[in-house]
């Protein structure tokens, strides 16, 4: 069994490693895995292939025209690339982890029939991260509907990363749902965690990643504008990472008017891990979401959690984490308060949430991850 898989965008990265690490343990003796990324490969036992990669990692989020066209090319280019591979090695089974030109266009849908006509035995496999392109508009997602109903002939079996995103993709698209799988995501566990470093006493709220719209920075802070005084000279608050040209205009002067932090930079991994270590509540008042890499970073360091109620949050975090710590979605009241909450009750909400982060964290293994994937692609292999 020869198993092919390819982030062509490199849009996940790491969630690509984590799952793709954990997979080369658990490959039977019989299957062959390669797995493709514009940043680096990871190969068991087949030729590798290496995918051009002609944006830094630091830039690939970019939307300044120049580098969204270079990015443009280089997919293209690794099409072309993993096309190319799939003729030479013949695979029994593709995973796509995106299809990144479908944000705004319909060119996947030709390279996925020509894949579809010259190798009818392989069986593609897409990961559907998020149901829709982040920060979309109603418009823009009718767009995307019509042009994810052209690609859908092509694709064999769906993953997503939880029950509500299964729902919503068959009543969005009308995928059927049994050729959609539910395989978690795991929990991004550091290597090693950094020791604390800070030692004043005031508790430090974080919101970390890269800050737009639909992760509702701007609700953050509307919220702390509501806090008290006396609640805002008591804590420290941070806002970490590349923002949101608008969001920054509109935003930024009023957050240090009430003293907040925030470091419009791209975060290097280490340092990020530092800046969450260094951190006591972390907030993730976000509009919306499918699954959240950054939520799912925060869960390992088992601090208390402020968040939106979601329907993919609340099936994170289940039943035993403390309600009273999600917000109304779009709600500042809702949030303002959840935050008055856990500052005055801290050392309680700290107390309680530990144990249930540590279940989520055993509950969603990587290990778990990859071998619900690989049994997927054995029943793709069984079904040629």
């Amino acid at each position: 069994m020869k198993y092919l898989a390819a982030d062509i965008s490199g849009k996940v990265e790491n969630y690509d490693n984590a799952l793709y690490q954990a997979m080369i343990t658990c490959l039977p003796e019989d299957a062959q895995l390669v797995f493709v990324c514009p940043y680096y490969t990871i190969a068991k036992n087949a030729e590798a292939l290496h995918l051009h990669s002609y944006v830094s990692k630091k830039h690939r989020q970019s939307v300044k025209p120049l580098k969204r066209m270079i990015k443009a090319m280089e997919g293209v280019c690794n099409y072309s690339r993993l096309y190319r591979h799939i003729k030479r090695t013949s695979p029994d089974v593709l995973h796509l982890q995106w299809l990144p030109f479908l944000e705004v266009c319909n060119w996947e849908k030709h390279w996925l029939r020509k894949v579809h006509a010259h190798f009818p035995n392989i069986k593609i496999v897409l990961t559907l991260h998020n149901i829709y392109p982040h920060n979309s508009k109603a418009e823009q997602q009718k767009s995307y509907r019509k042009r994810m109903a052209e690609v859908m002939p092509f694709i064999s079996q769906f993953i997503v990363h939880t029950q509500s995103s299964k729902q919503k993709a068959h009543d969005e698209f009308g995928i059927a749902l049994d050729k959609i799988a539910v395989i978690p995501h795991g929990i991004f566990m550091p290597e090693q965690f950094p020791k604390r470093e800070r030692t004043d006493k005031p508790l430090r709220l974080l919101i970390f990643g890269q800050q737009s719209p639909y992760k509702g920075t701007d609700l953050f802070v509307e919220a702390i504008e509501q806090l008290p005084t006396s609640y805002r000279q008591n804590v420290d608050i941070h806002i970490i990472g590349s923002t949101d040209r608008h969001m920054t205009e509109t935003y930024l002067e009023r957050a240090q008017k009430i003293g907040i932090t925030w470091q419009n930079t791209f975060i290097e991994e280490q340092q990020l891990f530092q800046e969450i270590q260094d951190s006591d509540i972390l907030v993730y008042p976000y509009r919306a979401i499918s699954q959240s890499g950054a939520l799912l970073l925060g869960i390992a360091f088992q601090k208390p959690i402020i968040l939106s109620d979601l329907p993919s949050f609340q099936e994170t975090m289940g039943k035993e984490y403390p309600q009273e710590l999600f917000c109304k979605k779009g709600d500042i009241q809702s949030l303002s308060q959840a935050l008055t909450r856990c500052i005055d009750q801290y050392e309680e909400y700290k107390k309680r949430v530990v144990p249930v982060l540590q279940t989520i964290i055993e509950e969603n293994s990587w290990k778990n991850a990859a071998l619900k994937t690989i049994a997927l692609y054995n029943e793709q292999y069984a079904t040629r």
